[in-house]
């Protein structure tokens, strides 16, 4: 299995890190979490080019981790992509996504490959590849919008989600509402932790880490002002916990 993060900024703009991207290789198939702002520059950099990725999957509709979509669908037509992309993203958020791609003037009949939009339940098991699959739960980082909800056109889905890749569990927290949400899959036991840094605090990170013990914690989604601010100071001290910078790549 190989990781590599594409993009490991939080939602503030700047010039060392893209927004939230990072790919999954195993075997032969690529899978792309989340696809942000700016996500086709990011792929560049890290040398993957948009035409291998199998399918991409997308945790939330903040835009450092949807927007990128549309512009990294315009480079696979024109690198004349042939072979089909599958986009999976919970059930709620298909009508968004197929108006999103519409009104980005992206449509089926203009393209040569056939786009898939895989709508997922959570709590429930999907298979990316052979002994690649996953599950998603909904945690409560868009809960603070249900006041803009109460028509039901809003989607307030956001997902975290338990990667099973062979014998190894790796858990990609996405982006969080509290410290509640570490102990999504508190019953499997994790080999490996993907841990935002933006909308969680250490200690919270530190109780957990005491409680599900993975071998190795790798922190993304990094807002350098908290870094610099010494608000992880701790955590850098483990020799487990890793901070990610965009083209970081882990083989595991």
């Amino acid at each position: 299995m190989e990781i590599v993060f594409a993009g490991t900024g939080s939602g503030k703009v700047n010039l060392k890190r893209s927004h939230s991207s990072i790919m999954i290789k195993y075997g032969k198939t690529r899978l792309l979490v989340d696809a942000g702002d700016g996500v086709s520059r990011a792929l560049i950099k890290s040398k993957i080019k948009p035409v291998q990725l199998d399918a991409i999957f997308i945790t939330h509709a903040h835009s450092d981790h949807f927007n990128g979509l549309p512009t990294l669908i315009t480079q696979m037509k024109m690198a004349k992509r042939k072979k089909p992309l599958s986009i999976l993203l919970n059930e709620t958020l298909v009508k968004a996504l197929e108006l999103f791609l519409k009104q980005s003037y992206i449509f089926q009949e203009k393209l040569d490959f056939e786009i898939k939009i895989v709508p997922l339940k959570n709590n429930e098991k999907y298979s990316v590849s052979s002994s690649f699959e996953f599950i998603t739960k909904q945690n409560s980082h868009l809960n603070k919008y249900s006041e803009f909800a109460k028509a039901g056109d809003l989607s307030l889905s956001s997902n975290s989600v338990l990667f099973f890749i062979e014998d190894k569990k790796v858990f990609y927290t996405g982006d969080l509402g509290g410290k509640d949400d570490l102990y999504l899959f508190k019953d499997e036991k994790i080999d490996y932790l993907i841990c935002e840094t933006t909308h969680i605090m250490q200690d919270d990170i530190f109780e957990y880490l005491s409680f599900a013990k993975p071998k190795a914690v790798y922190m993304t989604h990094i807002d350098d002002k908290l870094i610099k601010d010494g608000c992880f100071t701790k955590l850098a001290e483990k020799e487990n916990v890793f901070f990610a910078s965009d083209k970081m790549k882990l083989i595991i």
